[in-house]
């Protein structure tokens, strides 16, 4: 099995988040009987998959028309990275849970699909890993459809996964994933910055 495959798979398990985000997409959806809740869920992690697929074969074409370089996406993405990690470290399940809208209307795209699901973090990693260009580019994009299509389940299962593991249970899994998260974040920076350094060189 390829590395970038395994690398794909657990890296964008971690920044999808979908233990952190068990609790934000239950309070959305609450209002919602359990068939409906269950195909908009699903619709809005189909809906953030494909801008995450989307961001994936056409993401270089993106850098290069802004002026983007890899450095500079790599540092952001990282910076972005660190921020979410040190909030899933310090506030765990309540990280998200203070900012989800309240209103009765069913969600759409908005802030299921994204930011919840694809979100900045995912999207810059997708655009360095899964483009044209980028080594191992399949194994990359099949990694990170197994990391939605997993993330996806979770989240489909959320009312009896928060029933089971309760808020403190959810708050602790979330804490760890965030002290991942923040070293990986720190890694992605030194790598964009050596990378933009590269460049300036050259």
């Amino acid at each position: 099995m390829p590395d970038s495959f395994i690398s794909a798979f657990f890296l964008l398990l971690l920044v999808l988040d979908p233990m952190g985000n068990l609790v934000p997409f239950v309070s959305l959806t609450k209002h919602l009987s359990p068939q409906r809740r269950w195909r908009v869920v699903l619709r809005e992690c189909l809906a953030g998959t494909g801008v995450l697929v989307a961001f994936a074969f056409f993401g270089r074409n993106f850098l290069h028309y802004t002026g983007v370089t890899t450095g500079t996406l790599g540092v952001t993405g990282g910076v972005l990275l660190f921020l979410i990690g040190l909030k899933m470290v310090f506030k765990g399940s309540e990280a998200y849970a203070e900012e989800a809208p309240t209103a009765a209307t069913e969600p759409f795209l908005v802030p299921l699909a994204m930011p919840l699901f694809a979100g900045p973090s995912s999207i810059a990693l997708t655009v360095l890993n899964g483009s044209a260009g980028a080594q191992g580019r399949w194994s990359w994009i099949a990694g990170m459809l197994l990391a939605c299509f997993v993330s996806t389940a979770l989240l489909l299962a959320a009312d009896p996964l928060v029933r089971r593991f309760g808020d403190k249970g959810v708050g602790a899994l979330e804490r760890l994933m965030g002290l991942v998260l923040t070293t990986v974040s720190v890694q992605m920076i030194l790598d964009g910055f050596r990378t933009y350094w590269v460049t300036v060189v050259h």
